[in-house]
């Protein structure tokens, strides 16, 4: 599989998140032709049950709830977005503009998750809404806009 260097270099840098009872967990670089395979119509033109799936859509990572993160590859910024499926068609929501701002939304993220990491560390050292609030703020001025996503990721973790 060819990758662009950019999301070469992500997938080389990038570590797992978790923040209390919510992680979003990334694939290597090696696994991501095995994943692709489950969602991708890829040999010989066989079909899979994933017939709206685009093959441009490539999976970086699972979140908690087994939505998957995905690079738009269709896109030259390289949309980052979360790729959920209901009622027999994928939808994606946007996570981020581009892999550049997905990735220092990550970094704010990590920055929050210190000492918050396992459920009993979120329970006793919860977000606060100023926590909350810096990071939606925060989000919104790189991504030029905040996510639901994001919104709920961090509410949820909230005291």
């Amino acid at each position: 599989m060819k990758l662009d260097n950019k999301i070469k270099t992500f997938l080389e840098r990038v570590e797992d998140v978790s923040l209390g009872y919510l992680d979003l967990t990334f694939f290597k670089e090696f696994e991501l032709e095995q994943t692709q395979k489950n969602y991708q119509i890829i040999r010989k033109g066989e079909e899979t049950d994933n017939d709206s799936w685009e093959k441009e859509w490539l999976i970086i990572a699972l979140d908690s709830l087994g939505d998957q993160i995905i690079i738009d590859t269709s896109t030259t910024e390289l949309e980052v977005c979360l790729a959920s499926y209901e009622e027999d068609c994928w939808d994606l929501f946007s996570l981020a503009s581009n892999l550049s701002n997905f990735e220092k939304i990550l970094n704010l993220l990590t920055e929050l998750s210190i000492n918050r990491q396992q459920p009993v560390e979120i329970e006793n050292n919860p977000l606060t809404e100023k926590d909350i609030k810096n990071f939606i703020t925060k989000v919104e001025k790189i991504n030029g806009g905040c996510s639901w996503y994001w919104e709920n990721f961090v509410e949820e973790c909230g005291g």
